[in-house]
């Protein structure tokens, strides 16, 4: 089952490189701008995938907070934490939290996204 999972998100990380290299240079800047991000970023975090920040949504379920009440109240926000989360260098120790249920105790110790969600929740 693990190997059919991650067959999946690198077709899906291929399939967002396709469309991103079919676009032209005014294309793609206007994608960024509209996403409020730069063209370096839009085309790291293609690279990254289309679930590279899946552990942010697992890990405020876990806290629990309702990720799409934050997404629907805090749009500019929610979207620079997904970002933080996509480039987060900590993905496997975050997993091994969310699995383990130790998350709610430990995510301020290391995820670069603590201080916003006590910011949100408190």
């Amino acid at each position: 089952m693990q190997v059919v999972e991650t067959l999946k998100r690198w077709n899906a990380r291929l399939a967002g490189m396709r469309e991103l290299n079919a676009l032209d240079s005014q294309q793609c800047e206007a994608l960024a701008a509209d996403a409020g991000i730069s063209v370096a970023r839009l085309v790291s975090l293609t690279r990254r995938g289309p679930n590279a920040s899946d552990e942010m949504w697992h890990m405020l379920k876990a806290l629990p907070l309702d990720a799409k009440s934050l997404e629907e109240k805090y749009p500019d926000v929610f979207r620079d934490m997904s970002i933080i989360c996509a480039e987060c260098s900590l993905k496997s120790h975050c997993r091994s939290q969310l699995r383990a249920g130790r998350i709610g105790v430990t995510y301020r110790d290391f995820c670069p996204n603590a201080p916003t969600i006590d910011a949100l929740t408190h």
